[in-house]
C-alpha cells in the first residue's frame, strides 16, 4: 500500500521540465529569439545561452504542425532541461547518426542508453522515441544539442525522473 502523506507531512518531488512539443501547433518554449516560420525552410539561430525548459534552433529547419525537420547537414536542436531521463520521439527516411552533446561536450559513457552507441550518438533507422540520456540519478539542470542531418523529423521531448 502507498506510502500517503500525514498532515502536515513535506512531500518532496523533483521538479521536472514539461513534456515539450516541437511543432508549431503545440510548441510553446522555443527560445524567444527565434521567430518561428510555418511550414518552410527557414534559417533560425538562436541566442544562448537558453532559458530554463527552452528550445533553440540552430541551422535550417521546417517547422510543422507537429515536428521540425532538418534541412541540412550540421543543424542544432538544442534545449535547457532538468530531469534524470530524457526521451525524444524521432524519424528519418534513411538510417543516420545524430551527435549527443551534453553542456556541449559528448555526453560522458555513465550516462548512455540503450539507443546510443559506443560513442553516444543515435541512430535513427525508424519512426518511435529514443531514450537520448539517462543521467543516472545526477538529477540537475543541463542543456543537451541534437547535432542532426538532413531529413531528422523531431515530434516532443519527454522526460523522467
Amino acid at each position: 500500500m502507498p506510502h500517503l502523506p500525514h498532515k502536515g507531512e513535506v512531500v518532496v518531488t523533483q521538479q521536472l521540465t514539461p513534456e515539450t512539443y516541437l511543432g508549431f501547433e503545440r510548441g510553446d518554449r522555443y527560445d524567444q529569439s527565434l521567430r518561428i516560420q510555418k511550414n518552410q525552410p527557414s534559417m533560425y539561430n538562436f541566442t544562448k545561452p537558453l532559458s530554463n525548459d527552452q528550445i533553440g534552433l540552430r541551422g535550417t529547419w521546417t517547422v510543422t504542425n507537429d515536428c521540425v525537420i532538418s534541412e541540412k547537414d550540421n543543424n542544432e536542436l538544442t534545449l535547457n532541461f532538468i530531469a534524470n531521463h530524457v526521451y525524444l520521439v524521432m524519424k528519418s527516411d534513411k538510417p543516420q547518426l545524430i551527435t549527443v552533446l551534453l553542456d556541449g561536450k559528448p555526453a560522458p559513457e555513465k550516462y548512455r542508453t540503450k539507443d546510443t552507441n559506443k560513442d553516444g550518438n543515435i541512430l535513427v533507422h525508424e519512426p518511435r522515441m529514443y531514450e537520448v540520456l539517462d543521467l543516472k540519478q545526477d538529477y540537475g539542470r543541463h542543456t543537451l544539442t541534437l547535432q542532426c542531418n538532413t531529413g531528422i523529423n523531431a515530434y516532443v521531448f519527454t522526460f523522467g525522473g
